[in-house]
């Protein structure tokens, strides 16, 4: 098995990535460490996988409730809407049946 491994530069004693050789790798031992440090790494991985899994599904069911309570508000402000429209024309009527009352008040008056 070939396995990379940094070649030291002995003056500074830190890896250089550019200067990386092939090192032959063998043994049973080494090979278990191998094998149990890549079961270790996928273990991990779905561990990782399913953490971010039920956290998409925690945010998408949050979405949706915020989606339910924006459309709850809409539909609250739209009947709101309607509401102040209705109004308005009632106010428009009874200045209507003022006005209409002021005249013939001062009809009366004469």
């Amino acid at each position: 098995m070939l396995v990379k491994t940094p070649n030291v530069d002995q003056s500074s004693q830190s890896p250089t990535p550019a200067l990386m050789e092939h090192t032959e790798v063998d043994g049973p031992v080494t090979q278990f460490f191998l094998e149990a440090l890549f079961a270790a790494l996928r273990d991990d991985l779905h561990t990782v996988k399913g953490e971010l899994s039920q956290d998409l599904k925690d945010v998408q069911k949050e979405v949706e409730e915020m989606g339910d309570h924006v459309s709850m508000l809409e539909d609250n402000a739209t009947g709101r809407y309607e509401e102040l429209k209705h109004l308005q024309q009632e106010v428009i009527h009874l200045k209507e049946q003022q006005i209409e009352i002021q005249a013939l008040a001062g009809d009366l008056e004469n």
